[in-house]
């Protein structure tokens, strides 16, 4: 599969950031070559609907602090929190409005993750009417927006997209498929480890950007969410201390 070239868009600048940083939100001009896979039949919709689409329509994709999307193409180069405000700027455009504007989000950038929680927890004020927090774990439905902060051990933040609603295991905690574009594969069954549109990095088995796999929440005995690991099986990034909120736009 050929790879889609980096380019800017109208002049606009191309920031480098991290996921738990800012990263500048660019779409890369259309190609006048026919595109690789249909292109999703609508902007408008539910957040998971959107996601699901992106997914199913992709054709590349890659984790990059770099924004770059193509969707008359299917390619998606972003980091985590530029997923997540790609698929809000598309299904529900209000919502981030109101998010942008109490979050303090800087024109052309996508917020970091402790942004997105903060927004979440009322950090800079009660939510706006098109959003809602969701803090108890039997709540939690597909099109979610999950906002990790930052831990203990190196891990920066995160965020990502309710894709299935939580299911309770042996042990009390829950898992819960998610989508989100990432560089490590969130257990054995990750989509990134064997989907052949997402770029692999020389020397890697597994590929980078846009995926489906499944984490774990973690809650206390009321069911509200006071943690969270990277994969079921434990396996990833260490999240110890890492704080989670969910939120909803409608």
């Amino acid at each position: 599969m050929r790879r889609i070239p980096l380019v800017k868009a109208g002049g606009a600048t191309l920031a480098v950031a991290a996921c738990a940083m800012t990263a500048s939100a660019t779409t890369a001009p259309a190609s006048s070559a026919s595109p690789a896979v249909a292109a999703p039949r609508s902007t408008s919709g539910s957040s998971f609907a959107q996601a699901r689409s992106t997914f199913a329509t992709m054709s590349q994709t890659r984790y990059a602090h770099r924004s770059v999307k193509d969707v008359a193409r299917g390619y998606y180069q972003f980091d985590c929190v530029g997923f997540t405000m790609f698929n809000l700027a598309q299904s529900n455009p209000v919502a981030r409005k109101a998010f942008r504007k109490q979050a303090r989000i800087a024109p052309g950038r996508v917020g970091k993750p402790s942004q997105w929680y903060g927004f979440f927890v009322g950090q800079n004020g009660p939510l706006p009417p098109s959003w809602a927090r969701i803090t108890n774990v039997t709540s939690v439905r597909p099109g979610d927006y999950l906002a990790f902060t930052k831990g203990r051990h190196r891990f920066v933040g995160h965020a990502a997209i309710v894709a299935n609603a939580p299911k309770r295991l042996a042990d009390g905690s829950y898992s819960v498929d998610i989508f989100d574009s990432t560089g490590h594969p969130h257990g054995p069954n990750d989509t990134r480890r064997t989907d052949p549109r997402n770029f692999r990095p020389a020397g890697k088995t597994n590929g980078t950007g846009l995926g489906r796999g499944t984490m774990r929440l973690l809650v206390n005995r009321g069911g509200q969410i006071t943690g969270a690991k990277w994969s079921v099986d434990a396996g990833g990034p260490n999240m110890s201390g890492v704080k989670v909120a969910v939120g909803r736009a409608r």
